[in-house]
């Protein structure tokens, strides 16, 4: 699996009010969105394009189209904090999603939604959830999307624990799909809880207001 690490200036300015334990739901609310601005754009680079006519109010001129799809699939709880910057990018993007959670005290994945269909097929697929802890929300929804043959899937993450990373990675490596991943940072480890350290919190809880 790639990894990207953005290096852009403003992900460490939009990472660093982010862990900030005072930042209030609105605050913390729009820096995910702004950081997933960031990382969508970086990731949007290679998407394959195809050139078309059109006319301008003075002439003729050459243009730039997409040739696939855009598929959005946010892990609810904490990835649908990622849809709305996206669309407002791209808004012909397609929305799908899967419901999975971490067993609290088993750290085992529980999943109780998903709506993910052949439409992924041949398209390229963003992966949204703001934190790869353990990494079984997203190894197992790398597993569900891969049985849909899309052309590639874009991981898109705030934060990483080292953990986490190597346990996507070996999933995604063994899933025969080309799979990339970016984020804003690699952070220490896990704690004892698989919480993130440093980290930022529970971005869902914060996202939504639930803390």
């Amino acid at each position: 699996m790639e990894i990207t690490i953005v290096s852009h200036s403003l992900s460490g300015i939009f990472l660093t009010k982010l862990r900030d334990k005072n930042a209030d739901v609105s605050n913390f609310r729009e820096t995910i969105e702004s950081l997933t601005t960031v990382l969508f754009v970086e990731s949007s680079k290679s998407l394959a394009t195809e050139t078309i006519e059109v006319e301008t109010p003075f002439e003729k001129t050459i243009g730039t189209k997409l040739v696939e799809d855009i598929i959005l699939i946010p892990i609810i709880r904490a990835g649908l904090g990622m849809v709305r910057p996206i669309l407002n990018l791209y808004p012909q993007a397609i929305v799908m999603h899967i419901g999975a959670k971490r067993d609290e005290k088993t750290l085992e994945t529980i999943s109780y939604y998903s709506n993910i269909n052949e439409r992924i097929e041949g398209n390229t697929v963003f992966l949204l959830d703001p934190m790869l802890a353990t990494g079984g929300t997203l190894s197992f929804s790398i597993d569900e999307i891969a049985k849909f043959s899309p052309e590639r899937i874009n991981i898109l993450t705030v934060i990483c624990a080292p953990e986490g990373i190597e346990r996507v990675s070996f999933v995604a490596d063994n899933s025969g799909i080309p799979i990339a991943l970016w984020t804003a940072i690699i952070d220490r480890q896990l704690d004892d809880n698989g919480y993130i350290l440093p980290g930022l919190g529970d971005a869902g809880d914060r996202i939504f207001g639930t803390i």
